[in-house]
């Protein structure tokens, strides 16, 4: 598929497959250019510990702010907060992200 974007458009593109659109964001933007990265269901508490809650989309350095905040530092973090201050916060993007109640793993 990437081949052929390339062949048609001459534009490189990365691809990022995951349970949800946030998810999938941010798979195609984790290995940046031209990668592909998919994160299952059994793997998403490792992919979402890897990543800061800055690489949540919609969150910018302006939303950053409520992040550190909240002691929000990986995207596990994110999605182990509270729904109701998630959706006040940063829309459906932080409520997407809400999948359970664990810890990061080392």
């Amino acid at each position: 598929m990437k081949k052929e974007i390339l062949k048609i458009t001459g534009l490189w593109v990365s691809v990022g497959v995951g349970p949800s659109k946030t998810i999938a964001k941010m798979a195609s933007e984790y290995k940046k250019p031209r990668g592909v990265t998919i994160v299952e269901q059994h793997n998403l508490e490792r992919f979402l510990c890897d990543r800061p809650a800055a690489a949540i989309a919609g969150i910018g350095p302006r939303r950053e702010v409520h992040t550190k905040a909240h002691k929000w530092h990986t995207a596990w973090d994110v999605a182990l907060a509270d729904v109701t201050l998630l959706q006040k916060l940063f829309g459906r993007p932080g409520v997407d992200l809400q999948i359970g109640r664990a810890s990061c793993r080392e």
